[in-house]
């Protein structure tokens, strides 16, 4: 299995809403450009710790359930795949096997949609 995602695979996990897509950008950059379906905001400086919280400080904190280490439906985007990529490692480095990342990001998504 690849560590990156393809847009048409993504698209296809997010119209059957079985997946676990987090933006890593800022919020700011959220606000500015948009955000891709029902993505959940942790910025990259943020994916870390927020990986290492029990399930019920994740849960508190985002308002949804804490990715299980085997997830292979746990990706992350960012707005052109540098800090998504960074994001993926962390999570690989705290046991996420099969995480992924949508080297794309918000732009490729962006230019798809239109």
């Amino acid at each position: 299995m690849t560590d990156e995602i393809s847009y048409e695979e993504l698209k296809s996990l997010i119209d059957v809403d079985n997946i676990q897509l987090f933006d890593v950008r800022t919020p700011e950059e959220i606000d500015k450009y948009g955000k891709i379906g029902n993505s959940v905001n942790i910025p990259v400086n943020e994916i870390r710790a927020a990986l290492e919280m029990t399930d019920n400080e994740f849960q508190s904190k985002y308002s949804i359930s804490k990715p299980n280490k085997d997830s292979d439906n746990l990706i992350f985007h960012c707005q052109a795949g540098k800090r998504s990529r960074m994001a993926l490692d962390a999570a690989f480095e705290l046991g996420y096997t099969k995480a992924r990342h949508y080297r794309e990001g918000f732009s490729g998504w962006n230019q798809r949609q239109k």
